[in-house]
C-alpha cells in the first residue's frame, strides 16, 4: 500500500513504467492536461446549454402559469356570468309562471262571469217565454169561454124561437120568422131565421 501511495498521481494505466527523461513525462502530462481542459470546456459548454435550456423551460413554465391563471380567471368570470344568467332565467321563469297563473285565473273568472250572465239571461228568457205562454193560454181560454157562452145563448134563442113559431094558412104556406136583434158578447149582426115549405 505504501508503494502505491508513493506513485505519481498523474500516472495512467497506459504508462506502466516511467519515461527515460523528464521532458517526455512533462509532454505527456501537458497533453493529458490539455485533454482534461478540453473536456472541462465541453462540460462547461454543455452546462451553459443546460442552464439556457433550464432558463427557457422556466420562462415557458412562467408563461404557462400566466396562461393558466388567465384561463382560471376567465373560467371564474364565465362561471359568474353563467350563474347570473341562470339566476336571471329563473327569475324570468318565475315571473312568466306567475303571469300565466294570473291570466289563467282571470280567464276562469271571466268564463264564470260569462256562464253566470248566460244562465241569468237564459232564466230571464225562460221566464219571459213562460209569461208569454201563460198570457197566450189565458187569451185562448177566455176566447173559448166567450165562444162557448155565445153558442149557449144562440142555442137558447133558437129553441125559444122554434117553440114560439106557429104555421099560418095562406095561399102559400110560408112560415117566416124574424127574430129581434140580440146583443151577443161578440157584438155580432142581427140574427134572422127563415123557414119555408112547399105547398
Amino acid at each position: 500500500m505504501s508503494q502505491e501511495i508513493t506513485k505519481d498521481p498523474f500516472e495512467f494505466c497506459d504508462s506502466p513504467s516511467l519515461a527515460p527523461n523528464d521532458e517526455c513525462n512533462n509532454n505527456q502530462i501537458n497533453n493529458k492536461l490539455n485533454l482534461l481542459l478540453t473536456k472541462i470546456e465541453r462540460i462547461d459548454k454543455n452546462v451553459l446549454k443546460l442552464n439556457q435550456l433550464v432558463d427557457m423551460l422556466i420562462s415557458k413554465e412562467t408563461i404557462m402559469e400566466m396562461a393558466l391563471s388567465s384561463i382560471n380567471a376567465d373560467y371564474i368570470h364565465t362561471r359568474e356570468i353563467v350563474h347570473k344568467t341562470e339566476t336571471s332565467c329563473l327569475k324570468l321563469l318565475n315571473i312568466i309562471e306567475e303571469r300565466a297563473l294570473s291570466y289563467e285565473r282571470a280567464i276562469e273568472d271571466a268564463a264564470e262571469q260569462i256562464q253566470t250572465i248566460t244562465n241569468k239571461d237564459g232564466n230571464n228568457a225562460s221566464i219571459v217565454i213562460q209569461s208569454i205562454n201563460d198570457m197566450t193560454n189565458g187569451l185562448f181560454e177566455s176566447t173559448n169561454k166567450r165562444k162557448t157562452s155565445g153558442d149557449n145563448h144562440l142555442s137558447g134563442f133558437d129553441s125559444s124561437i122554434m117553440q114560439n113559431c106557429k104555421p099560418t094558412s095562406r095561399s102559400k104556406k110560408i112560415r117566416s120568422l124574424s127574430s129581434a136583434p140580440v146583443q151577443s158578447p161578440f157584438r155580432g149582426p142581427i140574427l134572422t131565421i127563415t123557414d119555408s115549405s112547399s105547398r
